[in-house]
Parts: structure tokens; C-alpha cells; sequence
């Protein structure tokens, strides 16, 4: 009877464990079955099932190679059920392995504090034996129901404090959405990794056998029972701490981000206000000058023998209209501003370079703010005129030549608009550390490289996406922007 109660004491302590867990990675990460019987709580069937299975087949017996074996295959199979169960990526799945496994260990060895609870009673039950108060038969009862009674003690208690650890770790833990690189994973985990082997290196000594019966690691060290305690809150403390600090550092990155993207933003409003305001000026000066031209032309065509004159004339002050005019015409009056300023930047930079923007055409009913739209072809023209010029300067270092160029169209299908722009590259592409960027190739990384990860999120904000491609010395940029109101969230 004793055993089947500790037998489903220890299935009940399972159960909670997995309930624990699905509810902890669901903090984290999706689920992978959403809407299916094995979406929430099917990684809680998982572990339950698995470590019932394996602790009935592994029986370690005091053996310390065998029980440290045992929990780091524990390990190994709780990261492939987070992958299984769970749409999440490498470093997060090994953070959540680590703390979930290293705060079971917490939890345990906090609990270990009641074992000497457990030898006063046994102590106070052979007094009342020997002092004949009891009979033996009595006192052998009460033993067997007093370890029932404590055995379901520590397991609720173990519950009750490993679900509250979680829980606290988890709340700290605000910027789940964020993918983390190496270096920030080796950060997070590095306390709690610490308490994990710590964990494992006390678990192969916490029973010895002397004469045959086991003796507990705590028994034979009872100062065990007052430093063990203080450990293990300090390590739990530093699981929490870097939590936080690691919060703090992803809020302060966040704040120089978006002051670097405002600055980006402040210049590219100045240098626009720039284009217009000597659009503006030009326009005035051919205004004045109307007049001066009409006449000239009118005297010139009175000769016939001018005609040619006439003609040359003419198209001298078309060429000038042309220039202080906007050389683009996509439907939007700031885009066109844009246009027209990346064009002059970009053939002043690279000389032979060809610039084609003619195909961007954008609806007549655009809900997305030309302000973002600007911001968008901003940055994704800085990056363009940049390759475009890295390889003009690469090629004359080499006495070499190329074709420049940059081309743009627009393609817009019902509520969605895709911008395409290729440009020429050298055809070195480095990429961020997470692999999903390319890096910027200019000297303070800090201040540039931005321009990806800004269009991505202004993309975003309008359910869109940003891909791109390079191949045979072309780079190739999508933006999938719908025609809608912002994502404000």
C-alpha cells in the first residue's frame, strides 16, 4: 500500500511538472499543434509518459555515473520535446532546457531543508516505543503513515515552490520575441547553468551506502543545512537578476536604436526639404526668365535661317525646365521629392551609374503615410547608391570597369504594392550575426546598418514583409507593403 502511494505521489509530482513546463514554454514560444488535443498540455503527456517510463527502466542505485547519465538524457529529451511541441529557435530552446532544468534542481535541493523534520518524528516515535507508550506494532504504523505523510509533504511543497520559481523567472522575462544571438545566450544561461551542474554534482553525492544502507549527503554534513540554502538563493537570485539586467540592456539598445532611426529621419526630412526648396527656387528663376526666353524665341523664329538656332535654343531651355523640374512621377509629391534627391546623390557619386525609377507608379488611393513610404525607399536607395559605390571605387582601384545601376518598379496586386529595387554589387554580401540582415560595410557599425531592420519594421507596420536576394553581382530587394492603415501595436 505504501509503495502504490508513493508510486502515485511521484506520477501527481510528474504531472504537475509538465504542466509546469507546457505552461512555461508557452510563455516563450507558439505552440506548434494550436487548435489540436496535443497543442497546449502535449508536452506535459510527453514528460509525464516519459519519465515514468524511463524511471521505472533507469534504475540508478546509488550510482553516481548512472544518476548524472539519467539527468542529462532528462535534459536532451526536454529540448527535443520544446522543438516538437514548440515553433521556437535554437538559443531560446536551449534557455528554456536550462532554467526549467536548473530550477527543478533549486527547488529540490530548497526542499531538502524538511528532511531533518522527518528524523524527529522517527526520534519521537521510538521514545514513545521505548518509554512503552506505544507498542510496537503501533509504532510501526505511525512510522509507515508519518513517511506517507511527509513524502506528500515535500512533493506539494516541491510543487507549490517550483511552480512559483518559474513563474517568477518567466515575469521577468519580458522580451520574448526577440531572438537572441550566442553571446546573449551564454549571458542568460551562465546562472543558471552554474546551479544545473551544481545540482548534478550534489545529486551523485547526496546518498552514499555504509554497511549497506543509504545515508544522506546532508546527514553526515548538517552544516550542509544552513550554507546549501543560501547557494541556492543566490544562484536563483542571479538566474533573476541577469533577467532583468538583460532587460535593461535590450530596453537601453531599443532607445539607441530608435534615436539613431529618428536622426536618420531628421536628415532625410532635411535633405527632401533641401530638393524642394531649389525645385522651388529654379521654378521662380524660370518664372522671371519667361519672359527674356518668349522674346528671344519669337525674334528667332521671325529668321528662317535661325530655325536651327531656334531649335537648339529651345531644347537648351526644355534640358533646364527638365532639371528644375522633378525627373519622377510616381503619384506622390514627397516620393517624387525623394526620387529626384537620390538620383542627383547617386549620379554625383557614381558617375556612369544609370537610374531608373521610371516604372514606380503608386495608387491613387495610398493609405500608407508617405512619411514611412519615404522612410522605406530612403534607406533602401542609401543602401543601393552605397554598393553602386563601393564598386565604382573598387573598379577604378582596379582599372577596371562595370555597369552601375539601380532600377525600381512597383507592382500592386488589389490591397498589396511590391517594391523591387536591384542595384549593382560587388558581390560581397556579409550578414549579421543572426543571418538575416546584410551588414553595413562602413566603419561605425553603430551609427550605420540600421536601414534593414527600419524598413523591416516599417514593413511590418503595414503587414508586409522584406526579402532579399543576391546573385551574379546583382542585389535584388522585395518590400511587400499593404495598401491599408497602419498596425498601431
Amino acid at each position: 500500500m505504501r509503495e502504490i502511494l508513493f508510486e502515485c505521489v511521484t506520477v501527481l509530482l510528474y504531472v504537475v511538472q509538465g504542466i509546469v513546463l507546457a505552461q512555461y514554454c508557452g510563455r516563450f514560444a507558439g505552440q506548434r499543434f494550436e487548435g489540436h488535443w496535443t497543442g497546449k498540455y502535449g508536452i506535459a503527456v510527453a514528460w509525464v509518459l516519459s519519465r515514468e517510463l524511463v524511471s521505472n527502466l533507469w534504475k540508478t542505485e546509488y550510482q553516481p555515473g548512472m544518476t548524472i547519465a539519467k539527468q542529462l538524457f532528462f535534459a536532451l529529451l526536454l529540448y527535443g520535446m520544446i522543438f516538437i511541441f514548440y515553433k521556437t529557435y535554437l538559443q531560446m530552446g536551449v534557455y528554456l532546457c536550462v532554467t526549467y532544468t536548473a530550477i527543478g534542481e533549486i527547488s529540490l535541493f530548497l526542499l531538502l531543508e524538511i528532511t531533518p523534520f522527518e528524523g524527529y518524528v522517527f526520534e519521537f516515535a521510538a521514545e514513545m516505543m521505548e518509554a512503552e507508550k506505544w507498542t510496537y506494532e503501533f509504532t510501526l504504523r505511525f512510522i509507515n503513515g508519518a513517511a506517507v505523510v511527509m513524502q506528500l509533504l515535500v512533493n506539494v511543497f516541491y510543487m507549490l515552490v517550483f511552480g512559483l520559481l518559474i513563474r517568477v523567472v518567466a515575469d521577468r522575462f519580458q522580451t520574448k520575441k526577440e531572438s537572441m544571438n550566442n553571446r546573449d545566450l551564454l549571458y542568460l544561461i551562465s546562472p543558471a547553468l552554474t546551479g544545473w551542474l551544481l545540482g548534478l554534482l550534489l545529486r551523485s553525492m547526496l546518498y552514499t551506502l555504509e554497511d549497506g544502507v543509504p545515508q544522506l549527503l546532508y546527514d553526515r554534513y548538517p552544516v550542509l543545512h544552513v550554507l546549501a540554502p543560501f547557494m541556492w538563493i543566490t544562484i536563483l537570485g542571479g538566474i533573476v537578476l541577469t533577467n532583468l539586467f538583460y532587460q535593461d540592456m535590450v530596453a537601453r539598445n531599443e532607445q539607441e536604436f530608435a534615436m539613431r532611426m529618428l536622426k536618420q529621419q531628421v536628415d532625410g526630412l532635411q535633405a527632401q526639404l533641401r530638393e524642394v526648396e531649389r525645385v522651388n527656387a529654379a521654378s521662380q528663376s524660370w518664372r522671371h526668365d519667361m519672359k527674356n526666353i518668349l522674346s528671344v524665341a519669337m525674334q528667332l523664329s521671325g529668321d528662317m535661317q535661325s530655325a536651327q538656332k531656334l531649335r537648339q535654343y529651345l531644347s537648351d531651355a526644355e534640358q533646364s525646365i527638365r532639371e528644375a523640374d522633378f525627373r519622377f512621377r510616381t503619384g506622390d509629391s514627397a516620393v517624387d521629392s525623394l526620387l529626384n534627391m537620390k538620383y542627383y546623390s547617386a549620379v554625383s557619386r557614381v558617375p556612369d551609374l544609370k537610374f531608373d525609377a521610371e516604372k514606380v507608379l503608386l495608387p491613387g488611393s495610398m493609405q500608407i503615410s508617405s512619411f514611412d513610404l519615404c522612410l522605406i525607399l530612403g534607406n533602401a536607395l542609401d543602401n543601393a547608391i552605397e554598393a553602386c559605390e563601393r564598386l565604382y571605387r573598387a573598379d577604378r582601384e582596379r582599372k577596371t570597369g562595370s555597369k552601375y545601376f539601380i532600377y525600381m518598379t512597383t507592382k500592386v496586386r488589389e490591397q498589396t504594392i511590391l517594391l523591387e529595387i536591384q542595384n549593382s554589387f560587388d558581390g560581397e554580401l556579409h550578414l549579421e550575426k543572426t543571418q538575416k540582415y546584410p551588414q553595413t560595410m562602413k566603419d561605425d557599425k553603430a551609427v550605420h546598418g540600421i536601414g534593414m531592420r527600419n524598413m523591416k519594421q516599417l514593413a511590418q507596420k503595414y503587414f508586409g514583409e522584406v526579402a532579399f536576394q543576391a546573385e551574379s553581382g546583382v542585389f535584388t530587394l522585395w518590400i511587400s507593403l499593404q495598401n491599408c492603415q497602419p498596425d498601431t501595436k
